[in-house]
């Protein structure tokens, strides 16, 4: 069996409160090949690599602001840097969806998302730290390891803040992963008062893009959830490794993401819980 360092990304703790099962065989497919388990390898959805590209958009303008006295650097420049980050996440392939079905489209929609965020986000936000790695010793064979997009002052409460930067076609829960990034922050004693997300939905080019939502979320209720989920976790992978029993890992057919193009344990002996066509 594996015994070394298990790490734990902040942004996965959402989808293991989603199915665990799925999560793992993304996290740690070596956990269960050493089982004797065959995670299937999977490409990345396009939804994920957009999310990318408009996030390399948002650290490039910021970056700008915090370093270049308040100039957030062109449209033009953010939406290369943005595009090139689109381009690195489906070099190895892409599956592509409804909403964006070409390369050409999702460079048309990154760039809509990136000149919105830069005009509706940015002018509000005035960055301290920007997607700095922290690592944190969790549990025994357990680090926290992530890169909170941004940390900014909140003129509100005069301390600050956790800004996060989502883009989807449904706006999803994350607290779990913000409660982890406040974790990794209160470790480097960068405490947070506030957080907060921003959200660009991703829509068809026959749509206009809709406004940018940001959502304050309660840093108590992310703080408890992460802490939660990262025992749950611990406990989970600690037991398979005792008895390499897959039931360990509790899964979820009624997830959205069931399928066999986003779980790498769909259709194979590891997972014989999906629906069934």
């Amino acid at each position: 069996m594996h015994t070394d360092t298990f790490t734990i990304r902040p942004s996965s703790l959402p989808s293991y409160n989603d199915c665990a099962r799925r999560t793992v065989g993304k996290a740690y497919p070596f956990l269960l090949r050493d089982a004797g388990y065959m995670p299937r390898e999977l490409s990345s959805s396009v939804g994920a690599a957009v999310g990318s590209g408009v996030h390399r958009a948002g650290e490039y303008s910021l970056k700008h602001k915090m370093e270049d006295h308040g100039n957030i650097g062109t449209d033009a420049d953010a939406i290369d840097a943005a595009v090139a980050e689109f381009d690195e996440r489906i070099d190895e392939g892409v599956i592509w969806d409804d909403t964006t079905p070409t390369r050409d489209t999702a460079q048309k929609q990154i760039g809509i998302m990136a000149r919105m965020y830069r005009a509706r986000i940015v002018p509000h936000i005035e960055p301290i730290m920007i997607e700095r790695r922290i690592e944190l010793e969790y549990a025994p064979g357990f680090i926290i390891s992530g890169q909170p997009d941004v940390v900014a002052n909140v003129s509100t409460v005069h301390r600050p803040g956790l800004r996060d930067t989502k883009t989807g076609v449904i706006r999803r829960a994350n607290g779990a992963q913000y409660g982890n990034y406040a974790a990794l922050l209160n470790s480097v004693h960068e405490e947070i008062e506030t957080i907060t997300e921003d959200f660009l939905q991703r829509v068809p080019l026959s749509k206009s893009q809709p406004e940018p939502e940001s959502h304050s979320l309660d840093l108590r209720a992310c703080l408890a959830l992460a802490k939660a989920t990262n025992d749950r976790i611990v406990r989970d992978v600690n037991t398979f490794l005792e008895t390499g029993d897959i039931e360990t890992f509790a899964p979820n057919p009624s997830s959205m993401m069931c399928s066999d193009k986003y779980c790498p344990l769909h259709s194979t002996d590891a997972c014989p819980h999906h629906r069934k066509d």
